[in-house]
This record gives structure tokens, C-alpha cells and sequence, in this order.
């Protein structure tokens, strides 16, 4: 991996870089200037993970005054004056200090070893985030090169993919990530997910857990970064059991990978996997709960299947009209059913060119799903019977598509009937 270029002559401009630690490509800072700026002490945010400050000033700065362990200042000694060359600036900073607010076990001679800015901002970078992080939040021998802001969202994809070959990210970086055993890449299995026991800890503590502190606890506290700190909470609500839903703010933006919208308001363990890629979702999500009870916006992507009017409500008790209306959909389709059950003998010769198998497979699955009593009944049997909404709408277009073969099917059923065919 070559470092980014820095421009050392660009005086208080604070310049991207990156560096690799434990398995992780980190994006920070550095800085050259010959001011100290309060302000460059402050607690790191957003994908900011360290900061150089490289001060051409003897200026006396207080550890204190550094509000982040991640967050170093290598600063002239007393009696020398700006340079012009790096050469010279190593030979500066030789006689100066080298201010964090946690031991970084590095000596300045070892910090301005290598041949330019570059090297000295990566050398105390791996410094700063080796003292923060010393047990890495990835398995790192198990990965061949630092992990990239993007290949969280390959790994995404990869989670809710069928084909071996959409996979393959899975197999690629879930181990490092503890989504796998190494033996069996393929085969999702969280036991060594250094992220997922700081989730569960997280919401042991309390029912409702705001999605920007539990975001910011496994991205900076763990050292995951952002794009890992969303995979690993999105994939914890794809996977927990018992259940954790990520409640949505009023009005966001979150679409399925169908580009269809997304209804409710929030995101429950089947819809998740189906969610379009973000790396950031801080202003569509609220917060993650141990749901206590079924909510009607819970169950909204899976009744909306049945009649196009229902929609979210802000209070649950708003909701009893249309849960009433939900009943009468569901009766609906136990008639329905019944009808489609009584084609199933001619289908099975194959009339009309309809799969027996197919006929019968979406049958079987709605059927449990029709004789639902009450909303609580209607998800858990929707959840059991169907992975997402999507499979259920499939099955739903397969029975209209019997219904309407049975004016063909009844001549056909009538022949059947009839040893002669008459």
C-alpha cells in the first residue's frame, strides 16, 4: 500500500491520510503548522481515526489540552527556527517532543527515521492506533491486504446472496471479520464476532440503544471504522435472535435493493438483508430495540401484500382499523386458497402447463399464514413460512395466476371426471 502524498509546506490545512494497523485501512489526518490551534485537540469524529500534528513552533502545549488518545503532536524544541527541507525538519523535531495523551512507546529518533513526511506520519499513525487499539477489532492474519471502506458493502451483498460467486466476499473477509469459521468460509457463523459481544452487551444494559452512540462504540471505541461498525449492526439485526429491529426516523430515505420503497417505520431482521448498501445511515436511523411486543409497522411489509391501503401509523393504537381490515384481507385469502386447492387435482397432470409442485409449494405456505387470528400470529407465521416479503409476494402472484386459470381448468376437470372423456 503507497501513502498518500502529504504537502508539508501547506501550512494548518489538515490533509487525508491513511494508515494500515490490525487488518484495517484507518482514514485520519495529519497537519503541518506553525500555529497551535486549540481546535486540533478536539475528540476525533466521523472517519476520522488519528491525527499527526507536526508543530514548527517550541511552543508549550498541554497534554491536557488533548482531548483524544489519538491524537499526537511532535513539536520543535527550544532554539531552533522553521526549516526548509525535511532533512531539515527530521533534525528539528529530533530535539523536540512528541505530546499524546497515552504512552505511544515511541522515541522521536524511531518516529523521524524514515525518508520524509509520509513515513514519519505512518510511523507514529501505527503508533497512535496500536497504543488505542491493541487488540484488533478484525482477525488480521486472515487477511491478505487491510480492509477498504467499500469491501463492507461487498460483504453485505454477500450475506444475502444465494450463488457461490456473489459469495465470494464472504469467504474473502468474513473470517477476518468473525462471520466465519475459517475452516468453513462459506457457512455464516458469528461465534467470533468481536463486534456482535459489544452489540449484546450494549443492549443488555437497556431496552432501546440510539443507533449514533452503538454506531460510534464499534467504529472508534472497537476500532472498526464506519463502513464495518453499519455491516456489523446491520447484519446483527439480519441474524439476532431474540429479535432486534433498527427503528427509522420520520421521513427517511432507505430503499430495497429492488429500488422499491421501504414501508414502516423500521427495519426488522427480514428486511434488512434486502436493504440497498449505505456506508452511512445516521440520518434515517433512530435507534435499535428488543421489540416487546408486535408492532403494527412490523408487520406493514408483509400486510401491505394483502391490500395497497394500509399504511404506517405514528401511534401503535392507531392502528386497530386496519388490523381489523387485516382480518378481512386474511379471510379473503383462506377463500381464495380454497379455491386454488380445489384446481390442484388437474394441475397435477400438468393442464395448462403450470408446475404441480410450484402450485402446491405456495399453497402450503400461505395457507398457515390465511388462518392467522391476530396480528402477533400473522408476523410470526409470515416470518416462519417466508425469508422476506418478496417470497411471499411471489407466492401470492403464483395463487392469483391459478385462480385465473380456473375458467380453463373446470372443462378440463369436467372430461376427469368422465371414464368415457364425454
Amino acid at each position: 500500500m503507497t501513502a498518500p502524498r502529504l504537502n508539508s509546506g501547506a501550512d494548518g490545512v489538515r490533509q487525508p491520510f491513511q494508515a494500515a494497523y490490525g487488518g484495517i485501512l484507518y482514514p485520519g489526518e495529519v497537519v503541518f503548522t506553525r500555529r497551535w490551534d486549540a481546535r486540533l485537540g478536539r475528540v476525533l469524529e466521523g472517519e476520522c481515526y488519528f491525527r499527526v500534528v507536526f508543530l514548527r513552533s517550541a511552543r508549550e502545549v498541554a497534554v491536557a489540552s488533548l482531548e483524544d488518545g489519538r491524537i499526537a503532536v511532535c513539536a520543535y524544541g527550544r532554539g531552533v527556527s522553521a526549516s526548509r527541507t525535511a532533512t531539515q525538519d527530521a533534525a528539528r523535531f529530533h530535539g523536540g517532543r512528541l505530546l499524546c495523551k497515552v504512552d505511544l512507546g515511541l522515541s522521536l529518533s524511531d518516529a523521524f527515521s524514515g525518508a520524509g513526511p509520509e513515513a514519519w506520519a505512518t510511523i507514529i499513525a501505527s503508533a497512535v492506533l496500536a497504543s488505542t487499539y491493541p487488540v484488533p477489532p478484525v482477525y488480521a492474519s486472515l487477511v491478505k491486504a487491510p480492509l477498504q471502506p467499500e469491501d463492507a458493502g461487498r460483504v453485505f451483498a454477500a450475506l444475502s446472496a444465494s450463488g457461490d460467486l456473489q459469495r465470494g466476499a464472504l469467504r474473502e473477509l468474513g473470517p477476518a471479520l468473525g462471520f466465519c469459521d475459517p475452516e468453513h468460509p462459506n457457512v455464516f457463523d458469528p461465534l467470533r464476532c468481536r463486534a456482535f459481544d459489544v452489540i449484546r452487551l450494549m443492549l443488555a444494559e437497556r431496552q432501546t440503544l440510539p443507533w449514533a452512540e452503538a454506531h460510534r462504540r464499534l467504529a472508534h471505541g472497537l476500532g472498526l471504522t464506519g463502513p464495518y461498525a453499519t455491516l456489523c449492526l446491520l447484519t446483527f439485526v439480519c441474524h439476532s435472535r431474540p429479535d432486534v429491529e433498527l427503528l427509522l426516523v420520520p421521513g427517511h430515505t432507505l430503499r430495497l435493493r429492488r429500488r422499491s420503497r421501504l414501508l414502516g417505520d423500521r427495519l426488522t431482521r427480514e428486511l434488512a438483508p434486502l436493504l440497498e448498501w449505505r456506508a452511512d445511515l445516521s440520518r434515517d436511523v433512530s435507534a435499535l430495540v428488543r421489540p416487546r411486543d408486535v408492532a403494527w409497522n412490523a408487520a406493514l411489509p408483509y400486510a401491505a401484500l394483502l391490500r395497497r391501503d394500509f399504511v404506517p401509523v405514528a401511534l401503535e393504537s392507531g392502528s386497530g382499523p386496519q388490523a381489523q381490515r387485516l382480518m378481512a384481507a386474511l379471510a379473503s385469502l383462506a377463500q381464495d386458497i380454497r379455491l386454488a386447492e380445489a384446481a390442484l387435482p388437474v394441475l397435477s397432470e400438468g393442464a395448462l402447463g403450470f408446475p404441480h409442485e410450484q402450485a402446491g409449494g405456495c399453497i402450503a405456505r400461505l395457507r398457515p399464514v390465511a388462518e392467522s387470528g391476530d396480528l402477533r400470529s400473522f408476523l410470526a407465521r409470515a416470518r416462519e413460512q417466508f425469508r422476506s416479503p418478496d417470497e411471499m409476494a411471489g407466492d401470492l402472484a403464483s395463487l392469483q395466476r391459478i385462480l385465473s386459470l380456473r375458467p380453463r381448468l373446470q372443462p378440463l376437470a369436467g372430461k376427469r371426471g368422465d371414464p368415457e372423456g364425454r
